[in-house]
């Protein structure tokens, strides 16, 4: 059985950027799990590693970026301690140098990207006892990378809140307008810090605001959930979850 613990960012700083932290213990092997498409990258400290998509290399600090399709993962060992940090959509794009983009559908070893720091940073996390020692290691590292925006990438992470909330696609020509730049070039320029291009964010977004209220609002039906979460009826819904999930809601 596994325990599950989540929690907020502790420094303001980051707050804008990261979704939220988990701390994952349990003696229960996780033989095949999929971890589903969501709006943001997803960073994993395992104590005793993982296996992704069935390959035989072993990863300690996999980062899942941007996906539209589950990616398949495997613990090795009965005894798990894991610890996930969960980007919000453009979150990542804040602590590397690189395009967000380079990482969409793939899952890498956090090395690659960060360095000596990360592995730093993982041995430290192994004397952890605590949610909050896990935190406070983290942010120490995280706050050190921090890049500051610059006022066209604050317009763009805006306008990147307000599509998440936005169930009329139709509107998203207006809304690219609020952001003074030419279409290609906002359209190159999301995609940098995003990882994908803005349909294919808002159809993520619509999708995981579904899988929220399918966990959390069980008195809905089925047709209610695919309502709120901004599908056009009731056939769109099952069809793209299907297809971003493997499986239709409720299944």
């Amino acid at each position: 059985m596994s325990t599950y613990q989540d929690a907020l960012p502790i420094n303001p700083a980051l707050s804008p950027y990261i979704e939220t932290y988990r701390l994952i213990r349990g003696k229960k092997p996780l033989h095949a799990k999929e971890v589903l498409p969501r709006p943001g990258a997803t960073l994993f400290f395992d104590m005793q590693g993982m296996r992704f998509n069935g390959k035989e290399e072993v990863l300690r600090t996999p980062l899942i970026g941007f996906s539209t399709y589950p990616i398949h993962c495997a613990t090795i060992t009965e005894d798990r301690t894991c610890f996930v940090i969960k980007f919000n959509a453009y979150g990542l794009s804040r602590f590397i140098s690189t395009s967000v983009d380079k990482f969409t559908n793939r899952v890498i070893d956090a090395a690659t990207i960060f360095g000596a720091g990360i592995e730093e940073l993982y041995a430290s996390l192994q004397t952890a006892t605590k949610l909050v020692e896990w935190i406070q290691l983290t942010e120490t590292f995280l706050s050190s990378r921090l890049i500051e925006p610059d006022d066209i990438t604050r317009e763009i992470f805006r306008l990147a809140e307000r599509l998440r909330r936005m169930d009329e696609p139709v509107r998203l020509a207006a809304e690219r307008k609020q952001v003074p730049l030419g279409a290609r070039q906002l359209e190159r320029r999301f995609k940098d810090l995003v990882g994908t291009d803005m349909t294919t964010y808002m159809r993520i977004c619509r999708f995981d605001h579904a899988q929220s209220l399918l966990y959390t609002q069980e008195a809905l039906s089925l047709s209610q959930v695919g309502y709120e979460a901004g599908y056009f009826d009731p056939a769109h819904f099952s069809r793209d979850f299907k297809k971003l999930a493997g499986t239709r809601p409720g299944g």
